[in-house]
């Protein structure tokens, strides 16, 4: 039985059914262990020798000898004589025979029956039984040796789940008809069988009949469909297993089914084909009462053939089960027993080892060591004891080492055994030989010691070994350069910048610090005050380098360096762009673009003196930058790596027009010193556009902070480190060339800051007004697209200082500049400054992580506004979109997949975003 079925018939009546079960089930468990650790491979043929293994040369006669076990073979008997259990002169009735009737009201299920006299004596796998039980799940055992059965049989000692046999584990020395897990009636409550168990004893000397049937039998669990069969037990030594009918498919409910024979030790098992434990109905079987299924086994009692040498395929003459033999001397051979069953032969073979001599020398500090001394191994199979002498030549002057051979020694003289000779001197041994006692080595014929011909003892330390390192690093990255060989004493790993201790010395120990920014070779070796300093390691510190990249080049792998700048490189390892920063949200990914053109970019290139314009420069090359669906976090810096003539061409194609238009009167737009280049009358400036990717020219957008072009330190490319980024998209670096006429005012300052929630102040100062109309004030949010928010009138012609003051209504940062407007409608820009804005609304985000539902609350909500969200995957692709328009709003997202998704929510054009964890 099962645990299930005890947990399913959970009432008090119903669980007195099962107290058996428990106990069962827990051997069930131990059983499986145990079978998972046990073979139970058959194997009815054993050879042995009197050894196994004999030294090259010897002649000891060893004794081969070999056994056979008898064996059952079935064969399909085609012709089935059933006997009819049905008369009550013929069956009968084994129920009352089984061992549980008197304490157990329920004898119908992994019961056995006491012993019951066959009538006759039967031999089985060679030991002779008169009695038999019968075991309810479809088998007959003999004696007391099936499962240990006794007058205090219990059930610690039987699985009513049936194995794959043979095996040494119960039940043992049994005939299985459909072995499985068999009831005799439906499960209930105190079951009436509705199968029948009978035995019967027919026929006269010599051919009696020992027959037990097992009829209407149900797999356990009251599955549909029964099964009957016959065992039927000849006085003549064979048996008969008849399946009268089977519809019942066993393999759904607890078990498969065997049909066949085991021997008392669960060494041998004779099985029908495709019946050992294997699912009949599955297998095409069923089986009707009209055409019964049959298989006789007989007893097959083996006959000794001979012995081979498998090598040479010869018949060993005169040679019994047991016979002596000199095995050849210098090979290891292998012989074939082979016994016949019936018209079958089975063989096995044994193998008999020749050891050959061996002496291997290996050595052991044979590097300069803290003493100069070094150590000669010797492995060998020798026999044991002293007396040994190792001759050499060292640097070709003769020489001597005694030394004594220890180890394990078997009966024929094989040994493993070692020897040490120690404290030899540096130099190169040659020439060796071996004597014991002075006299050479005696080997048998065919037999051959073979010794090294050179071993070098070196006066050099060993060359250090380092551990194996990144196969490309990122610049300015800490790397540890390790020896984690054992140290010796008086020994130091140092550390040089140049071969053969050149250069600097870096450091000393095991273990040694870098951090390269270009790729940098180091050279490690041992030094000590009495050797000569050891060869060099050589280790190669490969570091992407810095690049010029070529148009379209575009990256999302970077590297971080210890200084936490983020290299951007391409498939060639070649850093494109880097950016320090916080970028772990979304998937960053940076882009270079260069124009086919060497000549810079530049609009509008036609020029009009009567009415000039802007004429504007932006270099061939920009740089493009994107965090995907992620939003920054503070402020950021870049390293756009560009060719210096880029700028040049740039710069010099600004002043050449200059040059070239003299009577346009053109100066540099942005010329003076706190220029974002820091650089004064070179009219250039870095800049990056406001939003969305950069496309390229531009000329002009929000201007940078940038420090002086220099190259980086690895030493390859010219870069522009620009800082104070809140935002990311692109851009490039410019020089805008504007009309220089006299100016009708001169502005002293512009400055401007919030006073309040709703307002900024402006203030500016001027000097020595001429024909001033007045100052329009315009706002852009984004530096290039300018609107008009106020006017102020001039207050008048003079030379003394004016100020003005204008606050303007405002709640978003922004840029802002003056429009200085002559009378004669002629204007000029003031430069741009930049106000801060509120802080966005606190909105809060809930729960985050969520499995399902999702809280957005405003804080408050009007009428007025107009909020948007949008939901984004890693990718940055949009995957559903809604209106906010109350305080507060649940969103269920069962519908996304599990994932990271990045909330974007724009309330009247403000815009914040937060990363929502989906469980």
């Amino acid at each position: 039985m099962n645990f299930y079925k005890i947990i399913i018939n959970n009432t008090a009546m119903k669980s007195l059914y099962y107290p058996k079960n428990i106990t069962k089930s827990i051997f069930l468990v131990i059983l499986s262990f145990f079978l998972a650790h046990f073979a139970t491979a058959q194997d009815t043929l054993t050879v042995t020798s009197s050894i196994s293994t004999t030294r090259c040369g010897a002649t000891s006669s060893i004794t081969l000898g070999t056994t056979a076990l008898g064996k059952y073979k079935p064969k399909p008997n085609l012709s089935p004589v059933p006997i009819d259990m049905s008369n009550p002169l013929v069956g009968i009735n084994a129920i009352p025979l089984l061992k549980q009737e008197v304490t157990n009201p329920y004898p119908i299920d992994d019961d056995i029956t006491s012993p019951i006299p066959i009538g006759f004596p039967f031999i089985f796998y060679g030991k002779t039984y008169t009695e038999a039980v019968i075991q309810t799940n479809g088998i007959v055992g003999f004696g007391p040796d099936i499962l240990g059965f006794g007058p205090a049989f219990t059930f610690t000692g039987f699985s009513q789940t049936q194995l794959t046999i043979p095996s040494p584990l119960p039940p043992n020395n049994y005939i299985a008809g459909m072995y499985a897990d068999l009831d005799l009636s439906e499960p209930g409550i105190f079951p009436t069988p509705q199968g029948t168990l009978k035995y019967a004893r027919i026929g006269t000397t010599p051919n009696q009949k020992f027959v037990v049937e097992f009829k209407n039998l149900r797999p356990f669990g009251g599955g549909p469909g029964t099964a009957s069969f016959q065992i039927i037990i000849n006085e003549g030594g064979t048996f008969e297993v008849i399946v009268l009918q089977l519809s019942a498919d066993f393999n759904g409910t607890n078990g498969l089914m065997t049909c066949g024979a085991e021997n008392i030790d669960g060494t041998i098992a004779n099985t029908v084909p495709g019946r050992n434990r294997t699912d009949w109905i599955t297998d095409g079987v069923p089986i009707t009462g009209a055409s019964p299924d049959s298989w006789i086994f007989s007893a097959v009692t083996p006959i000794f053939d001979n012995w081979t040498d498998v090598a040479t395929s010869a018949v060993i003459p005169l040679a019994g089960p047991t016979f002596t033999i000199n095995p050849r001397p210098t090979v290891t051979t292998t012989y074939r027993a082979t016994w016949k069953y019936d018209i079958e032969y089975e063989s096995k073979d044994i193998t008999i080892t020749v050891i050959q001599p061996t002496l291997t020398l290996a050595t052991t500090n044979t590097y300069c060591t803290s003493t100069g001394s070094a150590t000669i191994n010797l492995t060998t199979n020798l026999a044991n004891g002293g007396g040994y002498v190792l001759s050499y030549l060292l640097n070709g002057v003769p020489g001597t080492a005694s030394f004594g051979i220890s180890g394990t020694s078997g009966t024929t003289g094989a040994l493993t055994g070692t020897a040490s000779i120690t404290g030899l001197a540096p130099g190169t041994y040659t020439g060796f030989s071996l004597t014991r006692s002075g006299l050479p080595i005696s080997l048998g014929s065919g037999c051959s010691l073979i010794l090294p011909t050179t071993i070098v003892i070196d006066t050099k330390l060993a060359t250090p070994t380092v551990d194996a390192i990144p196969p490309l690093s990122c610049p300015n990255t800490k790397l540890t350069l390790k020896n984690s060989e054992t140290s010796v004493a008086g020994v130091t790993i140092k550390w040089y910048d140049a071969p053969n201790g050149g250069g600097s010395l870096l450091g000393t120990g095991a273990t040694f610090d870098v951090s390269p920014v270009k790729t940098t070779k180091y050279y490690a070796r041992r030094e000590n005050a009495t050797c000569d300093p050891s060869d060099d390691t050589e280790i190669e510190v490969k570091v992407r380098k810095f690049v010029y990249a070529a148009n379209g080049s575009t990256s999302t792998t970077y590297c971080t360096g210890t200084d936490n700048w983020k290299h951007f490189y391409n498939l060639a390892d070649e850093i494109i762009f880097s950016v320090k920063g916080d970028i772990s949200t979304g998937i960053p990914q940076a882009t270079i673009n260069v124009s086919a053109s060497p000549l810079p970019y530049q609009s509008p290139n036609a020029p009009n003196c009567a009415a000039p314009t802007d004429e504007k420069f932006e270099m061939v090359r920009s740089w493009d930058f994107s965090l995907g669906a992620g939003v920054p976090i503070g402020s950021y810096e870049v390293r756009f790596y560009y060719n210096p003539a880029e700028r040049t061409n740039a710069q010099n194609a600004a002043n050449a027009w200059i040059s070239t238009y003299g009577a346009c009167n053109y100066g540099y737009k942005y010329t003076n010193s706190a220029s974002p280049d820091f650089a004064t009358n070179t009219g250039f400036y870095w800049f990056k556009n406001v939003a969305g990717n950069y496309s390229a020219p531009t000329y002009d957008a929000l201007h940078l902070a940038g420090a002086t072009s220099t190259l980086e330190t690895g030493g390859t490319a010219t870069y522009a480190e620009i800082t104070g980024i809140t935002s990311f998209s692109g851009g490039s670096g410019a020089v805008i060339l504007t009309p220089v006429v006299p100016l009708p005012v001169t502005l002293l300052s512009f400055s401007g800051k919030r006073i309040n929630s709703n307002q900024v102040k402006l203030t500016w100062e001027t000097v020595a007004e001429i024909n001033n109309a007045g100052f329009e004030v315009e706002f852009a949010v984004d530096a290039r697209n300018f609107e008009k928010v106020a006017f102020q009138p001039a207050q008048g012609n003079g030379k003394t200082i004016a100020t003005y003051q204008q606050n303007i209504n405002n709640t978003i940062g922004g840029y802002f500049r003056l429009k200085q407007i002559d009378k004669d409608k002629k204007y000029n820009y003031s430069k741009i400054i930049y106000i801060d804005g509120l802080n966005d609304a606190v909105i809060r985000i809930y729960p985050n992580p969520t499995k399902d539902n999702l809280t957005i609350d405003l804080g408050e909500f009007k009428a007025t506004d107009e909020v948007k969200a949008t939901f984004r995957n890693v990718l940055g692709v949009q995957v559903t979109e809604l209106s906010l328009t109350k305080t507060q709003t649940e969103i269920s997202l069962g519908n996304l997949p599990k994932g990271i998704y990045m909330l974007q929510i724009i309330r009247n054009g403000k815009m914040i975003v937060e990363k929502i964890v989906l469980q």
